[in-house]
């Protein structure tokens, strides 16, 4: 998915994305030490408001906090 929507680099400092990361809507719960464990990522639904972000913005919110909750 990351290939075909054409989302191998994400810039957080852009700025529909920086809106997003802002916005809070995201919660990463940290994986344990244990890499077999899964990371769990809450999307509050009551700080959604679709006519302020753009679908590709959500989605690269998304894959930036999943992408920096695995590297730790």
């Amino acid at each position: 998915m990351r290939y075909s929507q054409q989302l191998e680099h994400i810039d957080p400092l852009d700025e529909g994305v920086r809106r997003e990361l802002l916005s809070e809507k995201f919660t990463v719960l940290p994986h344990s030490a244990d890499p077999s464990e899964p990371t769990v990522l809450l999307f509050s639904v009551r700080r959604h408001w679709p006519p302020n972000s753009t679908d590709r913005d959500v989605l690269k919110g998304i894959l930036y906090q999943l992408d920096a909750a695995l590297l730790e």
